[in-house]
C-alpha cells in the first residue's frame, strides 16, 4: 500500500470508531431511509445525525437521494461491515485484549 492509501484507510477506520456513525452505517446497509426515520430508529437528534451523515457522505460510505423535500440515505457498500466481522470482533479474546490494553495504559497512582 502507498502512503496515500494508508492515510485514506486510517481516515476511514477513525470514522468507524464513532459508535453513532457505525450504527448509521449498519442501519443503512439494510436499506435506504429518510433522515427522520434514521433519527427515530437510533433515537438521536436530527442535528447530530445530519452531522454524522455529512461525514459519512464525504468519506464515500453513504449516498443521498432527494425526493421532494426529503433526503434519503443509503450505504454505498452493503457489505462494508458484515455480521461475521461484528461477531468476530465481539468474541472474548479480542474484547479481553482490548480491555486489558486500555487498563494497562491508564496512569497508575503512586502512593508513598
Amino acid at each position: 500500500m502507498t502512503d496515500q492509501q494508508l492515510d485514506q484507510l486510517s481516515t476511514l477506520l477513525r470514522a468507524l470508531t464513532n459508535p453513532t456513525r457505525l450504527r448509521v452505517i449498519l442501519l443503512l446497509q439494510v436499506g435506504e431511509l429518510p433522515v427522520n426515520q434514521i433519527c427515530q430508529r437510533l433515537d438521536v437528534e436530527r442535528t447530530h445525525i445530519s452531522h454524522m451523515l455529512a461525514k459519512l457522505t464525504a468519506l464515500g460510505l453513504v449516498e443521498a437521494r432527494r425526493a421532494g423535500k426529503q433526503l434519503f440515505y443509503s450505504a454505498v457498500d452493503a457489505t462494508l461491515i458484515n455480521p461475521d466481522l461484528i461477531k468476530r470482533l465481539s468474541q472474548p479474546p479480542l474484547v479481553e485484549a482490548t480491555t486489558n490494553s486500555v487498563q494497562r495504559s491508564q496512569p497508575h497512582s503512586i502512593v508513598p
